[in-house]
């Protein structure tokens, strides 16, 4: 079982690093033998920073390789990427939860780099680097991109990519623990190689989306962790509240950002907000997560959204949640002349996401509540790709309950159910693990899932859910008597 909390002992650590070494040295064999490799990567900000590093070392190598994004791997995918001659393929961020499918279909030598638990052991063709098989928590002590980078930067030199390991470990929310929203565990490998390299800068400060290049109003309507209430979404009414207390918007002629503000006035628009949003049904100790560890890439230009960490996370995500994976990757190997391309995708998914949860606020008919878990069932009212952005925005901000597993299910293009579900801090303590669950549940209703404890993914066949869920109600009670007893 892996630990629970952030330390990592030194014993772990080595061991893993260790591994690191010897999938490194595999890279340098198949690079002297002309190796033609394929990488296959997740479609979230994790899966495509992993694919970056990944594409990056593979390119320093000069190996030859072509790369594909995936949303989850099926039977019938899997089959298809087999099929395909390559001499070597690269798992980033995907592979560990779909080891016997790998087992089964692939037949070349394989190399997983992922940090979600296995459904089975990879056999004797297959080298995995898991922060699991070392006792270590892959929800919160290391990102896939952080696993991804451990060995980039077993090969040498390349710690220029350690900012994509944060951008990784930042985009699966591995910034939960304590107060000050930090990384912690193994990645704090990346985080001092990019401050060692100039790279990056750390510090408190209130965690708007575009601190430092978009005006603070519309900064603040771009925010959605926290989600505000007839604040994220709608930068008419952050601009009334930012000026009904007095604070400035412009310099000039120039629109201030958060980090023109002075702390005063940064701590005027808390209270604010803290006063504006009991109003809407939330507490208003909820806007207290909008303070933080700002993580700002010292080499990205003040104007572009790749400055501020979280914002640069959410733009990789808005390009895998809309269809647009390879632009993500293209940021993610330094290229910005697709800036303007990305700002439209961005544009999209901000106004989509807010659009959902409007939705799911005014349509409590479609919660499902049973004892342990709220299913939301959104059918064609929410795009499948977007269940896992959903999900971590309800459940981070309490939106629909603070004490059960949250489901986000949408109708999906295959035919069936596409879920993704998340898990509170109060019911992570008592012994909840949904990616556990998933995986129990869902091969007895012909479908496949799994994931971390407090985050995992699921498909049935079905486009009824109500025998499935009632299944996986019953999963997460067996796991909470387990604990007791």
């Amino acid at each position: 079982m892996a630990q629970s909390g952030p330390e990592v002992t030194e014993e772990q650590k080595t061991a893993f690093l260790k591994r690191a070494d010897e999938i490194a040295q595999l890279l340098r064999d198949a690079a002297s033998n002309d190796t033609h490799v394929q990488v296959i990567s997740h479609n979230d900000t994790d899966g495509l920073s992993s694919a970056g590093i990944v594409c990056m070392i593979l390119h320093r190598l000069k190996l030859r390789f072509r790369l594909r994004i995936v949303e989850e791997l099926t039977l019938e995918n899997i089959r298809e990427i087999a099929a395909d001659q390559y001499d070597l393929f690269v798992f980033s961020d995907i592979g560990s939860g779909y080891a016997n499918l790998i087992n089964k279909y692939v037949t070349v030598p394989a190399i997983i780099l992922d940090h979600h638990e296995s459904d089975g052991t990879p056999n004797a063709n297959f080298t995995q680097l898991n922060p699991h098989d070392f006792g270590m928590d892959g929800a919160m002590q290391i990102s896939a991109a952080g696993v991804c980078y451990t060995v980039a930067r077993a090969l040498g030199g390349n710690r220029d990519l350690s900012c994509l390991s944060v951008l990784g470990a930042l985009g699966d929310m591995q910034d939960r623990k304590g107060r000050d929203r930090a990384l912690v565990g193994l990645n704090l490998i990346a985080v001092e190689d990019a401050k060692a390299e100039g790279l990056l800068q750390t510090g408190l400060d209130i965690l708007v989306y575009g601190r430092e290049s978009r005006p603070i109003h519309r900064a603040l309507a771009y925010t959605s962790t926290p989600y505000l209430p007839d604040l994220s979404g709608r930068e008419d009414n952050c601009l009334a509240l930012i000026t009904s207390i007095g604070i400035p918007i412009k310099t000039g002629d120039k629109f201030r950002t958060a980090i023109d503000l002075s702390l005063e006035e940064k701590q005027q628009i808390l209270t604010a907000i803290i006063k504006f949003l009991p109003s809407r049904g939330v507490p208003g100790d909820a806007a207290l997560g909008m303070i933080g560890t700002a993580y700002t890439f010292l080499n990205e230009s003040k104007e572009h959204p790749t400055r501020d960490a979280r914002e640069f996370s959410s733009v990789l995500n808005a390009c895998g949640r809309m269809g647009q994976p390879s632009l993500g990757v293209s940021l993610a190997m330094g290229d910005r002349d697709v800036m303007n391309e990305v700002t439209d995708v961005v544009t999209r998914y901000r106004r989509t996401i807010a659009t959902t949860i409007d939705w799911i606020r005014k349509n409590d008919n479609k919660i499902i509540k049973l004892d342990h878990l709220w299913a939301v069932n959104g059918g064609d009212n929410i795009m499948e790709s977007m269940t896992g952005a959903i999900s971590s925005i309800i459940n981070a901000n309490n939106l629909l309950t603070k004490d059960k597993v949250v489901i986000i299910m949408a109708k999906s293009k295959r035919g069936g159910t596409k879920m993704s579900t998340r898990a509170p801090e109060t019911l992570l303590k008592k012994g909840i693990d949904v990616g556990a669950a998933l995986t129990e549940t869902t091969p007895r209703h012909q479908g496949f899932g799994g994931g971390h404890n407090v985050a995992a993914g699921a498909y049935i066949p079905s486009e009824d859910p109500a025998s499935f869920l009632k299944d996986l109600n019953e999963t997460l009670q067996n796991q909470l008597r387990s604990q007791v007893s």
